[in-house]
């Protein structure tokens, strides 16, 4: 039942996910990080819940987005790994895992990511 229960939820997947991780590299003797893929075309589905913060009755309410991402509890994401994930309309857009998992199940796994966002 869990196979089956797994393939129905995969069917939910719009995206596919590229995993980066900084790996060791010896350059003239000198070991320095750099990014690697590791994991590219990985199916995958992002989720958005919006909460909303309210500080104090002096301050207006704050609106947050939660973002969660669902791959195939095979794959293993890092803390502090890069995402790229490239939606159904062929937008790439870069995001950072940010904790530890929220959830392993037998159907997927959830990650709470954030937007990388550079200046």
């Amino acid at each position: 039942m869990c196979e089956w229960a797994k393939e129905e939820f995969e069917k939910l997947y719009d995206s596919k996910l590229s995993i980066i991780e900084k790996v060791e590299k010896k350059v003239n003797g000198i070991t320095k990080f750099v990014d690697s893929v590791v994991a590219s075309d990985v199916p995958c589905r992002i989720s958005t819940k919006s909460a909303i913060n309210q500080v104090s009755q002096s301050e207006n309410a704050k609106q947050t987005f939660v973002l969660a991402l669902y791959v195939s509890p095979n794959i293993v994401i890092k803390a502090g790994s890069k995402l790229e994930v490239t939606n159904v309309h062929g937008e790439t857009v870069e995001y950072r895992r940010t904790g530890e998992g929220i959830g392993s199940y037998n159907t997927h796994k959830a990650y709470p990511i954030e937007r990388a966002v550079t200046a």
